[in-house]
């Protein structure tokens, strides 16, 4: 028993590193994107088998098309940090619509207004801001696909702006001359083609650099434990070392300090413990002994 203590609180005083990864590449049943077009203003194109961006020449007419997509981010875990995304794009072969024409360097934009799949139209089209926007430099051959690219500051945005975050918006850098970068959109008839997002989330703790004053005793505990000098009302997670959401809950302190006794029926194991009140947001690893 005493190497066991040894050896949890060896863990506990070392930094604590948490990280998981999830890919979202959706089918046309679960996917939601759209191209538009200027053209058409007032026609939907909520199925079409490309994601593409363009300015064309239709019978002396230049005609320009952006892409829509949004991904469903509600399998990143609340309150984690967001260390990388990257979005995939394939290259659509089987789409008689040109692509990776011309200087097509284009653009990924956070959308800050809600659309539908159905009914989004160029007339409609959602806003967009250009805040930590991801550039796609322009094609290097008429067949190419755009692997990884980085949007991590674009998903970051949107894990913590929910309520003005709608997806992306793909559209030229320079929307003049004739140029086109297409892809298979998630209608697009190769599955492993279709758009896909990896995001891989995580966060970093000490023991000596989180909760700033605040204690946390007894540490380990076996019933209960307080975290010491936080005041107000606290939204408490915490999470497993594969971080996932064990126990989520309100408290409120008793004078200067947070009376925790909600873990009890937490198993023996080393957690991670997610304070967020009124004063700021805090870190701890936490042991459970038995």
């Amino acid at each position: 028993m005493k190497y066991l203590y040894f050896l949890l609180y060896l863990l506990w005083s070392t930094t604590f590193y948490s990280q998981g990864t999830i890919v979202l590449q959706p089918d046309a049943a679960a996917g939601k994107d759209a191209r538009i077009f200027n053209l058409d203003a007032l026609a939907n194109y909520g199925s079409d088998p490309d994601f593409i961006a363009s300015i064309l020449n239709y019978n002396g007419e230049p005609g320009t098309t952006r892409s829509i997509i949004q991904f469903d981010l509600s399998g990143v875990p609340e309150g984690f940090d967001i260390v990388d995304a990257r979005l995939s794009l394939w290259y659509n072969h089987e789409s008689s619509t040109p692509g990776q024409l011309g200087d097509n360097a284009a653009v990924l934009r956070r959308l800050i207004q809600p659309w539908e799949e159905n009914t989004v139209m160029w007339n409609q089209q959602p806003q967009y801001t250009t805040e930590n926007e991801a550039l796609i430099p322009a094609s290097a051959n008429s067949s190419q696909d755009h692997l990884f690219i980085d949007v991590t500051g674009l998903v970051r945005d949107m894990m913590s702006n929910p309520n003005t975050s709608f997806g992306f918006m793909f559209m030229l850098q320079d929307e003049q001359g004739e140029k086109a970068m297409k892809f298979y959109s998630s209608d697009g008839p190769v599955a492993d083609k279709h758009p896909m997002l990896q995001i891989t989330y995580g966060t970093v703790a000490t023991s000596e650099t989180t909760f700033e004053n605040a204690v946390i005793q007894p540490n380990p505990f076996t019933d209960e434990f307080i975290i010491q000098n936080l005041q107000g009302k606290y939204s408490i997670s915490i999470f497993d070392m594969n971080s996932r959401k064990l126990l989520s809950f309100d408290v409120d302190s008793n004078g200067n300090d947070l009376v925790i006794s909600q873990a009890e029926s937490l198993p023996a194991g080393i957690y991670l413990l997610k304070a967020r009140g009124e004063s700021g947001f805090y870190l701890s690893k936490i042991i459970k002994a038995k």
